[in-house]
């Protein structure tokens, strides 16, 4: 994974905010497995820049995004919130 985008959207499908994290893989090992973590570098680029509190009151689209190094998207999480 190469990068992680959290956007919010408005009612009318406006950006009102959006974030971007590059990842770093972290490997843990031992005899008998490895374990892969993700993590955000640096720390807080996205959670630092989404804030949903400071969104006025009405309905809002959030949708997770994750890249590959090979430049592929998946959506790994789309919800919708009211605030």
């Amino acid at each position: 994974m190469d990068a992680v985008t959290v956007t919010i959207k408005d009612a009318a499908g406006n950006i009102v905010q959006e974030a971007t994290g590059r990842t770093v893989r972290h490997v843990n090992s031992s005899r008998e497995f490895k374990l892969q973590q993700f993590v955000t570098d640096p720390a807080g680029a996205i959670l630092g820049k989404i804030d949903p509190n400071a969104l006025a009151a009405g309905q809002y689209k959030c949708t997770v995004v994750c890249r590959l190094n090979g430049g592929r998207e998946f959506v790994v999480r789309d919800f919708e919130f009211t605030k």
